[in-house]
C-alpha cells in the first residue's frame, strides 16, 4: 500500500516536528498550553506513523488547535499585517507574537487534519477478522 506508506512518513515527519515545536516552548512565558497542544499533535501523528490509533485522534487535535487560533484572532485583527510577522518582536507590538502563535496553531490544524483524513481512508490496522461461530 503506497498510500499508507506516504501517510506514515508524513505523520512521522509531523511527529518529529511537533516534538521540536514543543521543546522550543519551554522558554516561553506561558509554555503549558503550547507544550500540551504540540505534544498532543506529536503523539497523534506518532500513532498514525506507527499504523495505530483511530482517525479521530489527530482530528480532535486539529479541532482544538483551530478553535484556539480563532480565540486569538481578535487580538490581532486590524492591528497586524501579514508582513509584520517577519519583523522582530518587541514590546510595542505584542501582536507579532500572537500572529506567530496563530500561525503555529494553523500549521497544527492543517497537519493533523491531513493526517486524520489520510488515516480515515485506510483500513483499520491490527484488526483481524474472526471466523463466524461454527464455520471452522
Amino acid at each position: 500500500m503506497k498510500t499508507e506508506a506516504v501517510l506514515r512518513v508524513f505523520a512521522g515527519l509531523g511527529a518529529a516536528a511537533f516534538v521540536g515545536f514543543a521543546g522550543l516552548q519551554f522558554n516561553d512565558p506561558d509554555p503549558v498550553g503550547w507544550v500540551a497542544i504540540y505534544g498532543c499533535a506529536a503523539v497523534a501523528c506518532a500513532f498514525v506513523a506507527a499504523g495505530r490509533g483511530p482517525w479521530w485522534v489527530p482530528a480532535a487535535v486539529a479541532v482544538a488547535a483551530f478553535l484556539w487560533a480563532l480565540l486569538l484572532v481578535p487580538e490581532v485583527l486590524g492591528h497586524l499585517a501579514l508582513a509584520d510577522l517577519t519583523r522582530e518582536m518587541n514590546t510595542q507590538m505584542p501582536e507579532i507574537e500572537v500572529g506567530r502563535e496563530i500561525g503555529g496553531l494553523l500549521i497544527t490544524t492543517a497537519w493533523c487534519g491531513v493526517t486524520s483524513w489520510g488515516r480515515s481512508r485506510l483500513p483499520r490496522s491490527g484488526r483481524t477478522e474472526r471466523p463466524a461461530a461454527g464455520s471452522l
